[in-house]
């Protein structure tokens, strides 16, 4: 919970009044020691209003998966022009030195037995080189797989959420919500998400603010993200 003009927040754990009776007792977000108590049932119908919210502008996800990649790419330290040069270049250096004893190997000034150990030495070399480049490209492929994923879920989300089992439920707010954020009153002021789908918010954010300063603008719910909620909050794609 967050109070008026203080950014700290305090947890919120739950605790049901009356748990003898026949229905089970009714269930409360409270404060220990304080006279802070909200019905759960009155906050979990504005968390399921703000998932039903969520949405995916389809025209930012071309843009989305671009600066996705670049921004993972970054962040992993692969594909900068500086490391694929200089393995390019080690690359490329092998087959110099080996061209190079090559000659020596048909002059005679070295043994058959010495090349031999050489050439396995620059496969060997060869293959450790041609394994880092390879796998730069299938990590940035798994995380677009992810993003994908991603995308996908918080398509659905909206539509979906309203009519999945409780146990289902709790299920996806594990695996999409950080905290819930609620004022005194019970009023949810924000949902925080986790990454990447935190990041995607962040990210379209940019989108939808550059399209606004172009004057390229458009009648829309959908929060500075792409992805229409209410102050979702920023993070990384590492997740």
């Amino acid at each position: 919970m967050q109070c008026p003009d203080e950014d700290k927040l305090v947890r919120l754990t739950c605790s049901t009044s009356n748990p003898e009776r026949s229905g089970g007792g009714t269930p409360y977000y409270r404060i220990a020691r304080s006279d802070v108590s909200l019905l759960c049932s009155t906050i979990d119908a504005q968390v399921t209003a703000h998932m039903a919210q969520i949405q995916v502008d389809p025209e930012l996800v071309p843009l989305i998966r671009a600066a996705y990649t670049h921004d993972i790419t970054e962040r992993l330290g692969h594909l900068r022009p500086s490391d694929r040069a200089r393995l390019e270049a080690e690359l490329k250096a092998i087959d110099g030195e080996e061209s190079r004893i090559a000659r020596l190997l048909a002059s005679g000034k070295i043994t058959e037995s010495v090349w031999n150990n050489l050439w396995e030495e620059w496969q060997d070399r060869r293959r450790t080189l041609r394994h880092s480049l390879d796998g730069v490209a299938q990590q940035v492929d798994t995380h677009i797989a992810h993003l994908d994923q991603a995308l996908t879920v918080i398509s659905k989300v909206g539509v979906l959420f309203e009519t999945m089992e409780r146990s289902a439920q709790k299920a996806l707010l594990r695996e999409m919500v950080e905290r819930v954020v609620v004022d005194p009153e019970g009023h949810v002021i924000r949902l925080e998400l986790l990454p990447p789908f935190s990041y995607l918010h962040r990210l379209t954010g940019q989108y939808k603010g550059s399209k606004r300063g172009t004057g390229k603008t458009k009648t829309s719910k959908v929060s500075p993200t792409g992805l229409s909620s209410n102050d979702l909050s920023s993070g990384g794609p590492e997740g």
